[in-house]
């Protein structure tokens, strides 16, 4: 998923975000894949408030594999 499930201010906490992972893992599913992937680039080295919340959303939600940070020089 490049750069994540986003989801309007206005409708945050209404699980939206959470059933849009959902049926992104069944149609994964339905594809035959074992897993999905989440892109998100970080704006600084530490992650910026979004980045931090974005990483609590997917973490809330069980994930399975490991999460991978790469730096990049530019």
């Amino acid at each position: 998923i490049d750069y994540g499930i986003h989801v309007i201010r206005t409708y945050w906490r209404r699980r939206i975000g959470t059933r849009l992972l959902a049926e992104l893992l069944k149609l994964a599913n339905v594809f035959g894949a074992s897993s999905i992937s989440v892109v998100r680039v970080f704006r600084s080295i530490r992650g910026t408030s979004s980045d931090i919340r974005a990483v609590n959303f997917y973490r809330a939600n069980n994930p399975s594999i490991r999460m991978s940070i790469y730096r990049l020089k530019s």
